[in-house]
This record gives structure tokens, C-alpha cells and sequence, in this order.
């Protein structure tokens, strides 16, 4: 379905055909590793897959796509295999409704995502641009957990780890360990003087 092209330089490409005869079309990697071009070989053919049958990208390609630098979803765009503008465009209410309507989970695993879910539209907004959010925002969305929303620190602790699991955008999350636990103290002064208040 795929072929991955090595040149003697050491840059390498994927070449592929979307259609029976159609013209083959190529994406350019670079200069990146063999395992890792394997791997981006790996996925293009399961997205020429879904494309050929008409059907959804499983939960695994979803993410990978959802993780992808915009260079590489440019590239993949150009290409053919991606529509639409990608994650910039997005807002976060219409990612987290397709995000977590995909999932499938038990019904009480589901609740738990509906909170954090209520949670991150409400801090954010729901026409919040994606490409709007850093990770400063997410620091200041746990202390709002904390303050404005009184919940425990295991509560906030699982709302975090909660968003931390939705691909690329809300890897916000994972920001240092410090300013989680800064986050997640008890009111303090020096608290309250940072932010103003």
C-alpha cells in the first residue's frame, strides 16, 4: 500500500497511491531514524485503510493524528490524507464532544469524564480555540479547582490525570511537578499576593 524511499543522503520518504492507478503521491520525513519512519509508514497505511472502506480511524490513529506537529499534519494534508484544518481551528467543546462521545468505557468511567469535562468547559469556555490554551492556563484551571470549585486534592488529582489522557491538546496538563503541587496547597499568603488578590 506503502513504500518507504531511503536516499543515500539519508532522507527518507513515503510514497503511496490513494486510488487503483492513481497517481502516487509522496510525504517527505526528513531525516529521521528507520524505526521511526517504519512507524509514520505503519500509520499513513492504516489512514489509506479507513480512507479506501469509508470508515472512522480507530481510537490508536486518532491520537497519533490528534498529537501531530502542524508541520507533519501539513504535510499529510497536502498529501491527501487528512482533511480539514486541523487542531487550529478546533474549539474545545467541539474536541472534548468528540473526544469523549468515542471512548468507550463503562458507564461509571464515563461519569467521572463528564466532570472533568463540565469542568474544562466552564473554566475555558466552550469556544475556546484549541491552539488558544498553554500550559500556564492549566496551572491556573487546578487552582481554580481548588479555590472556586473547593474540590479535595485527590478530587483535583483525578480531573487532571482525567484530561491528561485526551490526545495532544489537553497535554497541557502535564505540566511540572512543581506547579502541581504549588496548585494544590492549602491557601498561603504568597498565594493570594501572586495572584492579586
Amino acid at each position: 500500500m506503502a513504500s518507504l524511499v531511503t536516499y543515500g543522503s539519508g532522507l527518507r520518504r513515503i510514497d503511496f497511491n490513494l486510488e487503483r492507478n492513481g497517481r502516487r503521491r509522496s510525504i517527505r520525513l526528513g531525516r529521521v531514524n528507520a524505526k521511526a519512519a517504519q512507524s509514520i509508514k505503519a500509520r499513513v497505511e492504516a489512514i489509506i485503510a479507513d480512507k479506501l472502506a469509508n470508515r472512522p480511524h480507530d481510537q490508536e490513529t486518532a491520537t497519533w493524528l490528534g498529537q501531530l506537529d502542524e508541520a507533519m499534519r501539513a504535510k499529510l494534508r497536502s498529501a491527501g490524507l487528512v482533511s480539514g484544518t486541523g487542531r487550529s481551528d478546533a474549539t474545545l467543546g467541539n474536541f472534548l464532544r468528540r473526544y469523549f462521545n468515542g471512548l468507550a468505557v463503562k458507564d461509571s468511567t464515563r461519569a467521572a469524564y463528564g466532570h472533568t469535562r463540565r469542568n474544562l468547559e466552564e473554566f475555558f469556555g466552550r469556544h475556546q480555540p484549541l491552539r488558544t490554551i498553554a500550559p500556564a492556563d492549566a496551572n491556573e484551571w487546578r487552582v481554580w479547582l481548588v479555590d472556586d470549585q473547593r474540590l479535595s486534592k485527590a478530587t483535583v488529582g483525578r480531573r487532571v490525570g482525567c484530561a491528561a489522557r485526551c490526545p495532544s491538546v489537553l497535554m497541557f496538563c502535564r505540566s511540572s511537578n512543581a506547579a502541581t503541587r504549588r496548585a494544590l496547597k492549602d491557601s498561603s499568603p504568597l498565594r493570594s499576593q501572586l495572584r492579586g488578590s
